[in-house]
């Protein structure tokens, strides 16, 4: 894990807290509602990214390190990428539970990380399927293991991608904005009646 990624797990939290208290402060005393929370097949998405995103990787390390294999870039890749997102899931619940922050703060939890975390799935992918190789092979690690190694990389960057390009960005984020500027709206309409 480099550096930068520290700092980032480090200084992201900061931030949002920041801007939920400068650039779009909470509107109701109270937690907003959970948004998709009534949705049926939601949940089987949240629940397929936890498996595909941390299960799996941390099954994927821990069998490595388990069996000694000397294969360190692929295990630092998945575990990079599966300390982002233990954070993000981490500043979730802690700003999820917390009445002082807004929905706009909230919603930019999963896509700071969300964007973060492709650029770790790249360079894991990128270890995976071009840096391996045959050296891999020669040098005692299971050909199973290199499969399932790429495959999931392959699976976590798919995966995230579509979260970030096709739900955060173009159905969440604008759905979070309607929501936090309505109840804002309604506020400054009660305050002047």
């Amino acid at each position: 894990m480099s550096w930068e990624d520290l700092l980032f797990a480090i200084l992201a939290p900061v931030y949002i807290y920041i801007i939920s208290h400068l650039v779009f402060p909470p509107v109701t005393p109270t937690r907003p509602p959970r948004m998709f929370a009534d949705i049926w097949y939601f949940k089987y998405y949240v629940r397929t990214g936890g498996i595909v995103g941390v299960l799996l990787p941390l099954a994927y390390i821990f069998w490595g390190i388990a069996q000694g294999l000397d294969d360190l870039k692929a295990l630092q890749a998945a575990l990079t990428h599966t300390f982002l997102l233990l954070c993000q899931i981490f500043a979730e619940i802690a700003f999820g539970r917390s009445n002082g922050f807004s929905l706009p703060a909230r919603a930019s939890i999963p896509i700071f990380y969300n964007t973060w975390r492709l650029f770790t799935l790249y360079s894991w992918v990128k270890t995976d399927l071009f840096q391996k190789g045959e050296a891999s092979i020669a040098s005692g690690l299971a050909r199973e293991w290199v499969l399932f190694g790429s495959y999931l990389a392959i699976a976590n960057w798919a995966f995230w991608s579509f979260n970030l390009f096709c739900f955060l960005l173009p159905i969440y984020l604008p759905r979070v904005f309607r929501q936090y500027f309505e109840a804002e709206a309604a506020l400054s309409k009660t305050k002047h009646t």
